[in-house]
C-alpha cells in the first residue's frame, strides 16, 4: 500500500524518484477517470501497483510462460514451407498451421481478463492433450522416455500456466478481502 502525504500528492517534489512521480501522476489521472467511471481499467492497474511483490510475481509469471509456450507451438508452423508449393499455397498452409496458436492466444486473452476461467481452460488443455500427444509420439518413435520428454516440452507448460493463473486469482481474491476488511 502506498502512503503519501497530501502535499506530496498535489505538489510532487522534483527530487523525488521517477517511479514515485509516475505513480503520483497515475493517481491524479485515476482520480479524474474515477469521476466518470468507478470500474476503470486504470483503477485496476493502480491496484496492481500497490500489490505485494509475491502477487505481482504470480500475476505475470503465467502470462509470460504462456506467451513463450504459444511462441514455441508456433514454431511448428514453419514446416508448412516446402519448395514444391507456390507462395500462396505456402502462406495458406502456414496460416492453417498457426490455428492452434491463434486458439491458444484467444484462451490467453480470456485468462488475462478472467484468471480462474482461463486457468481452468489451460489446465484442461494440458491434461487432455498430454495422453494424446504421448500416444501419438510413442507410436512414431516407440520410446517411452522420448515421448515423456515431448510431453514435458509441449503440454506440461500449459498445465503449469493453468495452475499459476488459478493461484494468482486466489491470491488476489485473498488480498482484496484482506484490504476490504
Amino acid at each position: 500500500m502506498i502512503v503519501l502525504k497530501l502535499s506530496d500528492r498535489f505538489c510532487p517534489n522534483a527530487f523525488q524518484p521517477l517511479y514515485l512521480r509516475v505513480i503520483l501522476h497515475l493517481i491524479k489521472l485515476s482520480d479524474m477517470i474515477n469521476f466518470f467511471s468507478e470500474n476503470s481499467s486504470l483503477n485496476i492497474n493502480l491496484k496492481l501497483i500497490t500489490m505485494k511483490k509475491s502477487i505481482k510475481i504470480f500475476h505475470w509469471t503465467p502470462r509470460i510462460i504462456c506467451l513463450l509456450a504459444i511462441l514455441f507451438v508456433s514454431l511448428f508452423a514453419a514446416d508448412a514451407f516446402a519448395p514444391e508449393l507456390t507462395i500462396w499455397q505456402q502462406i495458406g498452409a502456414f496460416i492453417i498451421h498457426l490455428i492452434p496458436s491463434f486458439i491458444l492466444l484467444a484462451f490467453l486473452i480470456v485468462a488475462w481478463k478472467w484468471e480462474y476461467v482461463g486457468g481452468l481452460i489451460f489446465l484442461i488443455i494440458g491434461v487432455v492433450f498430454s495422453p494424446i500427444v504421448f500416444i501419438h509420439n510413442y507410436n512414431m518413435n516407440h520410446s517411452v522416455w522420448m515421448s515423456l520428454g515431448i510431453i514435458l516440452i509441449i503440454t506440461i507448460p500449459f498445465v503449469i500456466v493453468g495452475v499459476l493463473f488459478m493461484v494468482s486469482h486466489s491470491l488476489k481474491k485473498k488480498n482484496l478481502l484482506k484490504n476490504n476488511s
